[in-house]
């Protein structure tokens, strides 16, 4: 069972945070004198890089450690994904620390859209839910070897999101790996990945980049199932009522977006501290004097004492000369000098 306090979103980084696989395809295209699309990765809604090479698996494996090691993969920029027609985004840039200031300024500034309408890109939402209390767990399937390539993209144009939070490699099915975090949301271009996980306590954000992720439209009539996924005890049950289950359409945890605005319309809004004020009113003083058209006196004080508690409150006019204005043109004063009248001679 979920702690009731726990907010935890998972973020896969390739294709959500940065454009893995259009930079992979494009290395190779060039490399490779090839043709390839990204449509072309996929089989059955998951990732098979054989079918794409047209080789052995051992062959697709020293592609991907080749460009693992090129200058493609190491000068990655972050996807650009915005609500602006323009369709740039804001990351932050510390190539120079001395700089920093100047950076945080341009950022806040770049943030506005022309208009004042906010600018909700990755990073903007992800600094929003991080104020919101939400960890964040950036998980990639991407090899332990290229730790340091990866935690320096993620320094550099995320910064903050990841000191205190966790950057997960995954050698282990996603099922497992939101069960052990314990992942409320999981956003993830997979279908397969999503649908996994899908009889699991959890939302699931499917990530279809402004429609144009074609590889996580299919959705055949019947799942097709490469080998048993690993699970633990407490989701073995939901496995078996899941394994055959037809995806002609998404699961109702399973949440379409094609835009990082989309991504934060479906938390929760934070709850205003304002809940817990109290605004103090007047309906209080007002039935007092309406009530009493003459003021509370107490029988054990006499009248000489009364009287000259009556000529503290009138100090105003006495004091102030005798120019002082007696008419009384704001109702609401009287009120209040009628409750102050009462406490007194009480």
């Amino acid at each position: 069972m979920k702690r009731p306090n726990k907010k935890v979103v998972a973020v896969e980084l390739d294709q959500i945070l940065v454009p893995t696989l259009d930079t992979f395809v494009a290395w190779h295209n060039a490399t490779y004198d090839t043709d390839l699309a990204i449509g072309q990765i996929y089989c059955n809604n998951t990732r098979d890089m054989t079918r794409m090479f047209g080789g052995t698996k051992e062959e697709g494996c020293t592609k991907l450690r080749e460009f693992y090691d090129s200058s493609d993969f190491n000068d990655m920029v972050p996807l650009k994904d915005t609500d602006d027609a323009d369709g740039t985004t804001t990351v932050a840039n510390h190539n120079n620390t001395n700089n920093s200031n100047s950076n945080n300024k341009r950022r806040r500034r770049n943030s506005t859209l022309r208009g004042g309408q906010q600018r909700w890109g990755a990073l903007e939402v992800l600094q929003s839910l991080k104020k919101r209390k939400w960890t964040l767990v950036i998980v990639t399937y991407r090899p332990q070897f290229t730790q340091t390539t990866t935690q320096r993209f993620i320094d550099r144009y995320y910064p903050g999101l990841s000191v205190a939070d966790q950057l997960d490699y995954i050698p282990k099915p996603i099922t497992i790996m939101c069960q052990e975090i314990g992942a409320d949301y999981l956003i993830d271009d997979t279908l397969d990945h999503c649908l996994d996980c899908s009889m699991l306590d959890m939302t699931l954000l499917l990530y279809d980049h402004h429609g144009k992720y074609t590889y996580n439209h299919m959705q055949p009539q019947k799942r097709l199932r490469y080998g048993r996924p690993t699970l633990t005890s407490t989701s073995k049950q939901l496995y078996q009522r899941s394994a055959s289950r037809s995806v002609a359409t998404l699961p109702n945890n399973v949440i379409r977006v094609k835009s990082w605005k989309d991504i934060l319309d479906q938390f929760p809004m934070p709850t205003s501290p304002l809940r817990y004020c109290h605004y103090p009113t007047t309906n209080h003083i007002k039935s007092s004097s309406t009530s009493a058209t003459q003021p509370y006196t107490n029988p054990s004080l006499d009248a000489s004492t009364t009287a000259s508690s009556r000529q503290v409150i009138s100090w105003v006019d006495q004091d102030h000369g005798k120019n002082a204005d007696t008419t009384d043109s704001d109702n609401d004063d009287d009120e209040y000098q009628t409750s102050w009248n009462d406490a007194i001679v009480v």
